[in-house]
């Protein structure tokens, strides 16, 4: 992950909230996501999306 996709990260999570766990290890990797939440002021312009999709993506690279 490039320091600039950190620094992204770091200031959707001000306004994005991902609750769950993950929990295995290689192969048994995996996630569950119990809740996402947007600040009302920040809805609908696709910050949950963003959020998830960089949950998928660390969760495949810990996953091999």
């Amino acid at each position: 992950m490039k320091k600039r996709d950190i620094l992204v990260s770091y200031i959707l999570l001000l306004f994005v909230v991902v609750m769950g766990k993950a929990e295995g290890r290689g192969k048994e990797w995996h996630g569950h996501v119990t809740a996402v939440t947007v600040a009302p002021e920040y809805r609908r312009i696709g910050l949950a999306d963003g959020m998830m999709k960089l949950l998928e993506d660390v969760s495949e690279k810990m996953s091999v």
